[in-house]
């Protein structure tokens, strides 16, 4: 009876050393997990500033563009609207001088 007591007692003091060595496990993992969640967690935030960083040069970049293409449109119409003059006056200027 003595014997089968201390066995039951070894079985029992086995077990309780599994689930403390389990435990500890598992709080090293979970330690793991939450150091991993923190550096995902800088890492989303430097992307989000990237992001915000790139959508603000963009913004710029169309900003310059437009402006540009507004400056390069109106260089366009007048020299469209001084060949025209030219062309206007050049019959009248061929028809005189033809004369």
């Amino acid at each position: 009876m003595q014997s089968q007591k201390q066995t039951l007692q070894e079985q029992a003091e086995q077990r309780h050393q599994r689930m403390l060595v389990q435990d500890r496990n598992l709080q090293q993992k979970i330690a793991q997990l939450e150091r991993e969640i923190q550096d995902q967690k800088q890492r989303i935030l430097a992307l989000e500033a990237n992001k915000t960083d790139l959508v603000q040069q963009l913004s710029q970049s169309q900003t310059k563009n437009q402006t540009h293409l507004e400056q390069e449109k109106s260089h366009l119409t007048q020299q469209i609207t001084l060949i025209k003059e030219i062309l206007a006056e050049a019959p009248s200027s061929s028809t005189s001088s033809s004369r």
